[in-house]
């Protein structure tokens, strides 16, 4: 017995598209968010461009149209039983309404009818991703006039930019998702030594991350730097930490280098990419460190004595050079010794030179707790505006037995 597929009524079909349309909309994670100049320089040179009163970015939510970026209007949100641009989003191109008042669909509207109302209206959808139409960008004037077909194109072009714009978010929101999950979730135990790290991202992206996981013969580690950012930088990190666990078993951080290198050098030349890593190998019986720089160059140990030695590169960063190789260095960390690596966007908390890396190891002395280091650089950058990722991975041998 065979069932007939159910029809939904036309006003059914309707509410799931606005349901759609809504998700999209919230996705996007633009919804009171505060004003960004990347907006806003949009709607100023709209407003010049056309001669008229206001422009906006304008998003159509469930009950309500809210205002992204506003040009010659100071409110942030109508009712959207008020808003031409509802309408806008009804259609696959530019509304224009050169005289509200002559057109029977808004002659009523309050906008319209009050003494100073809106007289002109132009609009161009901004769709999300999936093509979902969540709102405009508009032209409003207080005196009726023509638009040309020139004057539609340009419309047309501009809001294609703020419609880029509104899904580099999204975009950026994926990127940071992946980034977030690059980060360790649990801090190895590791009798006799602590270890902690934290990654503070210029945007809602960046191109560092940190690392930790179980090698042959103890823990291995890296802080990295990669050459680029967003979703593609998001991905590329994502490769080069795939690349060095599965090199868990080689017996040197060199040849785990080497590995990553083999495995990534078409697709970083390909991209134009590189990236400076320092990736170390802890045996935790004699606190031994083997480690490979490949150009990053910003790693230190601060011995209990208070003496500071800077660890030097071993190579070049992956991807700058074919069939690059690195040597192996070792580190002896006594009871009390601390490695600290750090990114360069550290640098920039400070002066923006190597110099700053005395205040980092300043902040080890005196047998610091490896996480209080970690929390006191995050809490530094979360306190400026950042230029770079602020990216710190911190390794402490206690000089206790019973300290952890």
């Amino acid at each position: 017995m065979s069932v007939a597929p159910q029809v939904l009524p036309h006003d059914g079909v309707a509410d799931l598209a606005e349901q759609a349309r809504l998700s999209a909309l919230e996705d996007l994670q633009v919804l009171d968010t505060p004003p960004e100049e990347r907006f806003d320089r949009v709607t100023r040179l709209a407003r010049r461009l056309f001669g008229v009163d206001v422009a906006l970015v304008s998003l159509i939510d469930r009950d309500r149209q809210w205002f992204k970026s506003t040009a010659g209007l100071d409110v942030r949100e109508t009712p959207r039983d008020v808003a031409f641009c509802d309408s806008t989003i009804q259609q696959a191109d530019t509304l224009v309404v050169e005289d509200l008042r002559a057109d029977e669909r808004f002659a009523a509207n309050p906008l319209v009818t009050a003494a100073a109302g809106v007289r002109f209206y132009a609009g161009h959808p901004l769709r999300a991703p999936g093509g979902q139409a969540v709102g405009t960008l508009c032209l409003l004037g207080k005196h009726p006039r023509t638009f040309s077909e020139g004057e539609r194109e340009t419309l047309s072009d501009l809001a294609a930019y703020v419609q880029h714009e509104l899904g580099v978010r999204e975009e950026s929101e994926r990127a940071a998702q992946v980034q977030r999950g690059l980060l360790p979730r649990h801090v190895p135990e590791l009798r006799g030594y602590q270890i902690a790290g934290a990654c503070v991202p210029a945007r809602a992206v960046g191109g560092d991350f940190f690392d930790w996981h179980p090698v042959a013969d103890g823990i291995g580690f890296t802080t990295a730097d990669v050459m680029g950012k967003g979703f593609a930088g998001a991905i590329m990190m994502a490769s080069v930490r795939t690349v060095l666990r599965s090199a868990w078993q080689l017996d040197s951080a060199a040849g785990a280098l080497a590995s990553a290198q083999q495995v990534l050098e078409g697709d970083l030349q390909e991209t134009g990419t590189f990236v400076t890593l320092f990736h170390g190998r802890l045996s935790p019986t004699d606190g031994r460190v083997r480690y490979a720089d490949a150009g990053h160059g910003l790693t230190l140990v601060v011995r209990t004595d208070g003496t500071v030695e800077r660890v030097s590169t071993t190579g070049m960063p992956l991807g700058a050079w074919p069939d690059s190789t690195w040597e192996e260095g070792e580190i002896q960390l006594a009871p009390g010794d601390t490695l600290l690596s750090v990114s360069d966007g550290v640098l920039d908390l400070y002066d923006g030179t190597l110099a700053a890396l005395d205040h980092v190891a300043a902040m080890a002395r005196g047998g610091t707790a490896a996480q209080t280091v970690v929390d006191r650089i995050a809490a530094l950058a979360r306190r400026q505006e950042l230029v770079d990722d602020v990216t710190a991975l911190v390794i402490r041998r206690c000089d206790q037995q019973g300290e952890q």
